[in-house]
């Protein structure tokens, strides 16, 4: 869904040509720059404050802003699988109806897609390990819940914003999909973090005597957690 806006402004970061969007709010009290994940730009606007003085807000902050979205782009913009960079060679053929997949094991991601295709190939890859965690995660979780003695209900993979994993009071377990993305001590570990979650619904001080149980080190893991952004 795109932004409705009252007027939109250009602007260069490196080669491209950024937009962003200026609209009015009437619940607004200040001048408010946004830079959403997803690398939208958007001001927002009081009733009352002239376009002229929204512009120079933006402008006085557009170092800021040149900085902040080169850092989103480039941590969007690589293309990870368990903690590894992914080579993608994307083609196009005349002969092909859909988007086929092949993984060769070595890191390559070969994508072909029909002649005509317009999708970007970063979201072609986000839509190939979407389908790749659905696989891997709740195996992954079987295999660690068998391990160490837990018992769930039900597992889903999911699109989360703000979060790698969750656990219900109905022991259902919900995991992102961009934990496919991680080094796969990390995934064990968010893994084992939701699984200790079925003993104490917290983070009390039993529950994280739970998971030093079984990881011991935890402490370091959510330190190199840190370092990945959802």
């Amino acid at each position: 869904m795109g932004i409705a806006a009252n007027f939109i402004l250009p602007i260069q970061i490196e080669e491209e040509e950024v937009p962003c969007y200026f609209r009015y709010s009437q619940k607004a009290k200040h001048l408010q720059l946004r830079i959403t994940r997803h690398r939208k730009l958007e001001v927002v606007i009081p009733l009352g404050v002239k376009s002229i003085d929204a512009e120079r807000f933006f402008n006085s902050r557009l170092s800021w802003v040149k900085d902040r979205y080169s850092k989103l782009k480039e941590h969007q913009e690589k293309p990870l699988l368990f903690g590894n960079e992914l080579e993608i060679i994307h083609s196009k053929t005349e002969s092909e109806k859909v988007h086929n997949f092949r993984y060769s094991g070595d890191l390559k991601l070969y994508i072909t897609s029909p002649k005509r295709s317009k999708t970007d190939q970063l979201k072609l890859y986000e839509w190939y390990i979407h389908k790749y965690a659905k696989v891997f995660l709740p195996k992954r979780l079987q295999e660690l819940a068998k391990e160490f003695g837990f018992s769930f209900n039900r597992v889903t993979v999911r699109n989360q914003a703000t979060k790698w994993g969750s656990c219900s009071s109905k022991k259902n377990i919900n995991l992102n999909y961009k934990l496919i993305k991680l080094p796969e001590r990390l995934i064990d570990y968010i893994i084992i973090h939701e699984l200790c979650h079925l003993i104490h619904l917290n983070h009390s001080r039993k529950y994280w005597n739970e998971v030093a149980k079984i990881i011991p080190d935890y402490k370091k893991l959510e330190r190199e957690l840190k370092k990945f952004k959802l």
